[in-house]
């Protein structure tokens, strides 16, 4: 029992550790991306933008319509990107498990390329939500597929699965990119780019973040129980033993 709880005692040690050093590094990383750039300008110049904004300042401008924006739009896509991979890593069991090998990436670039090529005249708005919707009609079919069969749904089956709908997907996006000459576009909307982040698309998304790492917070006790539960808690048992 006292070795349980030591090893729990060095566990959140190690992730307060982390976080704190996580944190530290994340602010240094954003003081430079809003500091340096094209623009030359000195450190107190450019943080006097972010804290006391003068629209008349050029230097300003440059800050808070092009840098500031951006910096953070940078944050909220890679605390994303760790949080979902995260998640289906724990869910599925299989380390190497993202959103291009169970095909999300592959249905949201086939909505987009269905906009770009059927709904010139679309919204912000309207474009992340048929982005969502492709998402997850690909993560259905793969899941789907994945779990027909006697055996059910394995780790390997469902990476299967969505290697195969990926490439399904990614044709049927290239064969539009062709058809309707919209590759160049396609391509840089499905490379993904924070330059251009205006105030207006992060109003859009803060909120979606907000909730989902809320949602995703209140669901880690269950990945963790379900992880003990399909393997570490055999090895557990025969520990205690």
């Amino acid at each position: 029992m006292s070795t349980h709880k030591e090893r729990n005692k060095k566990g959140i040690f190690h992730f307060v550790s982390y976080m704190i050093v996580g944190v530290f590094l994340l602010l240094v990383v954003s003081a430079a991306s809003i500091t340096f750039g094209a623009a030359e300008m000195s450190l107190k110049l450019a943080w006097g933008a972010v804290f006391q904004f003068d629209p008349n300042i050029t230097e300003h401008q440059i800050i808070y319509t092009l840098r500031f924006p951006r910096t953070v739009a940078d944050i909220i896509v890679g605390c994303s990107l760790a949080v979902c991979g995260a998640i289906m890593q724990g869910t599925t069991r299989n380390p190497l498990a993202d959103s291009g090998l169970i095909g999300i990436s592959s249905g949201s670039t086939f909505a987009i390329a269905l906009c770009m090529a059927f709904l010139p005249g679309r919204t912000y708005g309207e474009t992340m939500l048929y982005s969502c919707l492709g998402a997850a009609i690909t993560t259905g079919i793969t899941y789907y597929i994945a779990s027909i069969g006697k055996r059910g749904m394995t780790p390997q089956r469902l990476v299967l699965a969505g290697m195969s709908i990926s490439m399904l997907f990614g044709a049927f996006s290239t064969f539009l990119a062709i058809k309707y000459e919209i590759g160049q576009a396609l391509d840089y909307w499905s490379a993904g780019g924070t330059a251009s982040a205006k105030w207006s698309e992060l109003a859009f998304i803060s909120p979606l973040f907000v909730v989902g790492l809320v949602c995703a917070i209140a669901l880690s006790p269950s990945i963790t129980n379900l992880e003990l539960w399909r393997g570490g808690g055999v090895r557990l048992g025969n520990s205690c033993e």
